[in-house]
């Protein structure tokens, strides 16, 4: 199966099944790090990043909130 993992200005696709909510939370945190050099963490070995995916072939969606303010661009996603 194939998803999409969405926190914040950031999404990844992910092949594998759907996360649940702490498992999607624990991802978000760990994918949007970036670790040079670090060794590959089996805790999510369930999932593998997608570079290229068809939006036909997205079986599920899990958006985890971000911390981030909203970007000019996405004014209205504040509701102003």
């Amino acid at each position: 199966m194939v998803g999409i993992l969405v926190h914040g200005n950031n999404h990844f696709i992910l092949s594998g099944a759907e996360p649940t909510e702490a498992e999607a939370i624990a991802m978000a945190r760990h994918f949007s790090l970036v670790k040079i050099g670090e060794p590959v963490s089996n805790a999510f070995e369930k999932w593998e990043i997608r570079n290229k995916e068809f939006r036909e072939n997205l079986e599920w969606a899990v958006v985890v909130p971000g911390d981030a303010k909203c970007r000019a661009a996405y004014r209205n996603c504040s509701g102003s």
